[in-house]
């Protein structure tokens, strides 16, 4: 099927994503639908095909900063390793924990509701307004826009 139908066809509910894991599409998730119509290799092949052969198998430790909803989470939990993954938008980290319990892979990973810079203390996020915002930032990156709601 073309990629300008496929692009346009509604996903929802839970899927088996090339047989290596489950996956909950949610309202504007913008992975998807292309995880929904063609598979793991439909999004960023070339860096999931690297992930894949550096993701650490039989226990090694992944840190996914920045983690979404959850697509390199499942792709380390699915080779065996265990993740550490850090999401500062309230509503996109909600939907990765349940793509994670989806798959039993909770004792696995730790799920913070956190960003990562490289001072410690607080930061404020700028939230995209969208349901499923797939670009939050730090406020005052100098090339990203401030509208959006900020979080502590």
């Amino acid at each position: 099927m073309p990629r300008s139908v496929w692009q346009r066809l509604p996903v929802g509910g839970t899927f088996d994503v090339s047989g290596r894991f489950r996956y909950e599409a949610a309202p504007a998730d913008l992975s998807a639908r292309p995880l929904y119509w063609r598979g793991i290799a439909a999004i960023e092949p070339e860096s999931v095909a690297v992930f894949e052969r550096l993701a650490p198998a039989g226990g090694g430790i992944v840190v996914d900063v920045g983690a979404h909803t959850g697509l390199y989470t499942l792709l380390a939990c699915s080779v065996g390793a265990n993740v550490v993954a850090l999401e500062p938008v309230e509503r996109v980290h909600h939907q990765r924990q349940r793509n994670v319990a989806l798959n039993g892979w909770t004792n696995r990973c730790r799920l913070l509701l956190a960003a990562a810079d490289a001072h410690t203390g607080t930061v404020e996020v700028v939230e995209p307004r969208s349901s499923l915002p797939s670009s939050a930032h730090l406020a005052g990156a100098a090339y990203r826009s401030d509208e959006g709601k900020r979080v502590t």
